[in-house]
């Protein structure tokens, strides 16, 4: 049985970088969509996935550099699923990676998930799981898709961030 997954498309020129308040918009990219459903295949859930607690991205600091993802150069396309703790301000306090599709991309998940902020859960005790999938895009960006429990959230990041 799949489940229903709703997919956020926040243009990193607009939204995510004002933050995401009232600009973004529920999309159903195709691109995005695809990204998501390969990953799923790649890097599904482990099976204990109800235990962890669920989070969303909040605010974006402003002088928060792109990561480098030059990595996809060469893959044009990878997935990561990892644990992660905030702190009080929703910066990622720890992270592990559970499963990976490359070692490359293991590598790089991490950067990509402190790129962001999160919603802080209840104590920095809080243990939250990710699904992060990049693939290079033909213009010369790169498609990042951010997963969580109930919510995948897509990120296009232009070819100029991060270089």
């Amino acid at each position: 049985m799949r489940l229903h997954r709703s997919v956020l498309l926040c243009l990193l020129a607009s939204a995510c970088a004002a933050g995401g308040a009232g600009k973004s918009a529920s999309v159903s990219g195709p691109e995005a969509v695809a990204l998501g459903d390969a990953a799923a295949r790649d890097c599904p859930w482990p099976a204990d996935l109800a235990r962890y607690e669920q989070t969303t991205l909040t605010v974006r600091p402003p002088q928060a550099p792109a990561p480098d993802l030059d990595v996809l150069d060469d893959a044009k396309t990878g997935c990561a699923v990892m644990t992660f703790s905030v702190d009080d301000q929703g910066s990622v306090a720890g992270s592990d990676v559970v499963s990976a599709s490359s070692p490359a991309f293991a590598k790089i998940a991490p950067d990509i998930l402190r790129w962001n902020n999160y919603a802080p859960g209840a104590s920095s005790l809080t243990v939250f799981m990710v699904r992060l999938a990049a693939q290079k895009m033909p213009h010369g960006g790169v498609l990042l898709s951010l997963g969580f429990k109930d919510t995948t959230i897509a990120i296009l990041v232009p070819a100029s961030a991060g270089r």
